[in-house]
């Protein structure tokens, strides 16, 4: 079945456009260089990421989909992670961030084997439901903690003050909910 090109409207490709703007000033702020790619560059790092060592090179494709153009490797999936034209790869995905974190910590992401990649996933969640689903929680935590007669919960109370927290940044605007992702592919020829 052929996909359905993919609508792009003015107002999205606009706002598109400013994010993009927004994005590069504040990695430039923070000191990392940044420049944008053209369709044939993004398309050229994404064939040569799922064609490792394929000998013909990146053919014509379809800039609206091209997933049917992108990979032309043998692909096998073991269990420790999956191979591509005789290059296997493994990714590994850190979930659980520590309790506290230190700048230094992201020393050791820069010793990352040669032909390895580090991946940084940000996206901002639906604030509504992030702010009811909190309140829901404070309520838990306030029904647990109250709950209890003469003797005190330290732990519900902990987790209420918390909440409380976070709900009264929230209200006042200065926070936003987002989750993280932080993934590494690693990448080995046999």
């Amino acid at each position: 079945f052929p996909y359905p090109p993919l609508f792009r409207s003015e107002p999205e490709l606009k706002s598109f456009s400013l994010l993009e703007d927004d994005m590069q000033k504040k990695l430039e702020s923070l000191g990392i260089k940044s420049k944008r790619l053209s369709e044939d560059q993004v398309f050229k790092i994404l064939f040569d990421q799922w064609n490792p060592g394929h000998l013909i090179g990146p053919g014509s494709y379809d800039a609206e989909d091209f997933r049917n153009h992108l990979i032309l490797s043998d692909f096998a999936v073991n269990r420790k992670g999956f191979t591509i034209n005789g290059v296997n790869h493994r990714v590994i995905s850190l979930k659980m961030m520590p309790e506290k974190t230190f700048s230094t910590m992201a020393e050791k992401l820069k010793n990352l084997p040669f032909g390895s990649s580090l991946y940084l996933t940000i996206n901002v969640l639906d604030q509504i439901k992030e702010d009811f689903a909190l309140k829901t929680q404070r309520q838990i935590a306030y029904a647990m903690y109250s709950g209890k007669k003469g003797v005190q919960d330290l732990e519900s109370a902990a987790k209420l003050q918390d909440l409380e927290a976070i709900l009264a940044k929230r209200v006042s605007g200065e926070t936003k909910i987002f989750s993280v992702g932080l993934n590494v592919v690693l990448r080995h020829s046999d």
